[in-house]
């Protein structure tokens, strides 16, 4: 019988800060009248674009998607989707990996 492993998807939550100054989102917006220049809409297209780096993060929940049983092919397969830079492992070096699945506090 091949071996077999439980595959938990799940999704973690956090709760993300960004702080931009608004003077410096003035000078990055000239050409806009004070009419124009909303410094909370500036921000929020900043945040949305990536160009912000963050403040402040705190992990709020992790959510179960779905669990099933896998065999060891299944696994492997799913360990390369998922981890394509990793393609390059053995099958040994995956399957260690995987192992070594208990946090050590």
């Amino acid at each position: 019988m091949t071996k077999q492993y439980v595959l938990v998807t799940a999704i973690s939550h956090f709760r993300m800060r960004y702080c931009i100054p608004v003077d410096e989102l003035r000078a990055e917006n000239p050409e806009a009248s004070d009419e124009q220049f909303d410094p909370v809409s500036w921000a929020n297209d900043c945040v949305t674009m990536n160009e912000v780096d963050e403040f402040s993060q705190a992990h709020i929940s992790e959510d179960i998607v779905d669990s099933r049983v896998v065999s060891e092919e299944e696994m492997l397969q799913q360990f390369d989707e998922d981890n394509d830079y990793l393609k390059s492992w053995t099958r040994e070096q995956k399957i260690d990996h995987v192992q070594r699945w208990k946090v050590n506090f």
